[in-house]
Parts: structure tokens; C-alpha cells; sequence
């Protein structure tokens, strides 16, 4: 792959990495599936070093917006439901689940 071309295992240069990546029509989330499968970097650490990288810098405020735009609709979709409630009626659980189905769906 051509990732594991651009840099040597004792000199690990995320951001040329990237670049190079990006310069061959690669985007952000192509960075993190190499770094997770090809790497073996848990999601976390990988989000961290392309989020962060100089290549995708331009896109880190936008991306952090989204981000909070959705954990917003989230919590916003689990009060209005009553999906956080511990005494789940029947249709809290269906609505639980559709939910999630919906989220899957989309993504």
C-alpha cells in the first residue's frame, strides 16, 4: 500500500504520509482506515494524529463542528425519546433500536 512505501519503520513521518495520501486523492477518513488496519492504531490515536496533522489542518474547526453538531443531536434525540431511561417501556426499546438502525443506515 502506498502508505507503508512513504516512511521507514524507524522514522515515522505521519505528515508526509498524509500528504502523500492527499496528493492521490485520498481524504481524512482514508488516513484513519490505514492507520487503524494497516498500522494497528486504535481509532483514538489515529483521529488524534489526523486531526492535528498540518495536511488536514484546514478541515480541523469544521470537523470539530460537526462533531459537536451531532453529539448535540444525539443527546438532543435521547431526551426527547426517553431513550436514557432505565425503566424502558416497549417502546422506548423499539425506538431505541430503529434509532441505532437509522444511524447505521446513514453511515
Amino acid at each position: 500500500m502506498i502508505f507503508n512505501l512513504i516512511f521507514e519503520e524507524d522514522k515515522l513521518n505521519y505528515d508526509e504520509a498524509f500528504a502523500e495520501l492527499r496528493i492521490n486523492g485520498a481524504r481524512q477518513i482514508h488516513c484513519l482506515k490505514v492507520l487503524t488496519l494497516e498500522r494497528g492504531m486504535s481509532i483514538s490515536e489515529a483521529d488524534e494524529l489526523v486531526m492535528n496533522s498540518e495536511v488536514w489542518a484546514e478541515f480541523k474547526s469544521s470537523n470539530m463542528k460537526i462533531r459537536e453538531d451531532l453529539s448535540r443531536f444525539g443527546n438532543d434525540i435521547i431526551l426527547e425519546t426517553g431513550l436514557n431511561d432505565k425503566t424502558q417501556s416497549k417502546e422506548n426499546a423499539q425506538n431505541k433500536k430503529s434509532f441505532w438502525k437509522k444511524l447505521r443506515f446513514w453511515g
